[in-house]
Order: C-alpha cells, then structure tokens, then sequence
C-alpha cells in the first residue's frame, strides 16, 4: 500500500440520540468513523467521517489500483468498489493522496456494487494489503431501526436564497455562491444534506458527467452534508459553488431553476426547500 503517511484507522459505533445503525466489532483507532451504510438504487453506499489531531497525509485508492476497498458478506462473496464521491484527490475519479488537515471533518462516500441485504455486510477491507497500515474494518452489524428517524417530528423553515455571480472559490474556479438561508429543528446530532439540482426551460434535470457534481442517476448537483448541532439549527448563510464549467451550454442566456431538497443520509426527502429561478449567461 503506497501513501504519504498510513494511518491506522478505526470505526465506533454511530450514535444519534442513543440510536445506533452501524456497529464495527474489530477496530484499532478512531480516525475514520463509519457513519451510515445504506442501498440507492444502483449501489451499496458506505458514509465515511475522517478527523485527526494533526494534519496528515493519506490516500484513498481507486478500484483499478492494486488495494482497492472491497465489501465482503458472511459467505465470502465479495463487492467491488465502483466510485467514491467527496474525497477530492488528485486522481481520476477523485481518488488518490491528500492532507486530511487537523482537527477539520471530512465526509465522504464510497459506492459499491450493491449488496441487496445490508445485514449480510460483515467486512470492509483492502484488497492485497498486508500489515499494520491496511484500512480493515470486520464484523460490521447494520440495523434497520424504526427509530432512527423521526420525520414526522422533524420541522424545517425556508427562508431565502441568493447568488453571487462571476466570483472565484479558494481552488480559483469561476462561477456562482449559492447562499441559502434556513432552519432545521429536532435533528441535533443527525447527519443530512442539502441537495441543489439544475432544470432547463423544459423542465429536464441538467446532466454531468463529473465525479464532484453528479448523483447515481448522473444529475448536475450540488450535495452539502449537514449535522445540526443544536435542537434549532438556524442556518442564517450556507453557502455551496457551482463553477460555470460543469454547464454544458454554447453562447447565450438561459433561463434556469434550482430545486433544493434537504434529504436523510440514505437518500429519502424530508423536505422540499425552495424552486429557485435564475438565469445564466454564457458569452
């Protein structure tokens, strides 16, 4: 296994309000914590969490890479790793080294191919890895509880959005901050996302075919993960950058919508937040 600096990793048990989904029963230090293992419609989904005391250097390899993550079931058969997004390496893909920078919280996604039965999962490992560095993760338990969510207490306030056009985020890319104002209540501790998606004058999803800004069904967007901190979570300025280089468009003006959804970890609505219209102009 090639990397800057390996890590020993480790995962806990997920707790949300004393509610748990994922266990890992072997384990060796808690710099990455699994926080959701869920089923979309093509994949089996691994949420992953990674902080550290100090700034270091780690690499997530790609499934064409020698040690590959792989899903493994009670049985031995095995699931390959197809794609990863929200890790931001380098590499095609998005995979590759990178400093996991101190004290700083990094969320990101690991797709599989699907394993229809989530409690049948019992391992999650590299391939071809051998030694104290590995990322091997075994006797993993993930539980449907009823009372993980609570949708019909959650409450949730729309207030506003904004643009900022023609402007440059820190990695000097041009486009547009989207600010969205809002509030979320009884879902301290849980994580979300806030889902931003683009329509035409048609009424069609806008379509990417990048790792950063598209979904499993290949839909331009923009994914925010969010866990409340408070029983009401004002959130008076998110802000999320879309560059002007993920829309395919020629010259000219078009007359675009947003639909912004805030979503469960596994995917699933808890509510529609806002159609935003807005256009976009392309010299």
């Amino acid at each position: 296994m090639k990397q800057l600096l390996i890590l020993f990793l480790a995962l806990f048990a997920l707790q949300m309000n004393a509610q748990k989904n994922v266990e890992v029963g072997r384990s060796t230090t808690d710099h990455l914590k699994i926080i959701n293992i869920y089923n979309s419609s093509d994949y089996t989904v691994v949420v992953i969490n990674a902080k550290t005391n100090s700034t270091v250097g780690l690499t997530l390899h790609a499934p064409e890479d020698d040690s590959p993550f792989i899903l493994s079931d009670f049985k031995g058969n095995r699931f390959a790793l197809i794609k990863q997004d929200g890790w931001d390496g380098p590499n095609s893909g998005g995979f590759g080294s990178l400093d996991l920078q101190a004290n700083k919280s990094k969320e990101f996604k690991l797709y599989f191919n699907k394993i229809d039965d989530l409690e049948k999962i019992y391992s999650m490992t590299e391939v071809n890895c051998e030694g104290s560095g590995c990322w091997d993760f075994y006797d993993i338990e993930v539980s449907e509880n009823d009372n993980y969510y609570h949708p019909e207490d959650v409450e949730v306030e729309f207030d506003k959005v904004w643009i900022d056009y023609d402007v440059y985020n820190d990695d000097s890319e041009y486009g547009m901050r989207i600010h969205t104002k809002f509030t979320i209540r009884k879902m301290e501790g849980k994580l979300c996302y806030m889902i931003i998606r683009f329509i035409n004058a048609e009424g069609e999803f806008l379509s990417s075919t990048s790792y950063r800004y598209s979904n499993d069904k290949g839909e331009l967007r923009i994914e925010d993960s969010l866990r409340p901190g408070y029983e009401n979570a004002v959130y008076s300025d998110s802000e999320n950058f879309m560059p002007y280089n993920e829309f395919n468009f020629s010259s000219g003006d078009y007359y675009l919508k947003m639909d912004i959804d805030l979503v469960y970890a596994n995917g699933d609505l808890i509510k529609h937040l806002k159609m935003h219209d807005f256009t976009f102009s392309r010299p």
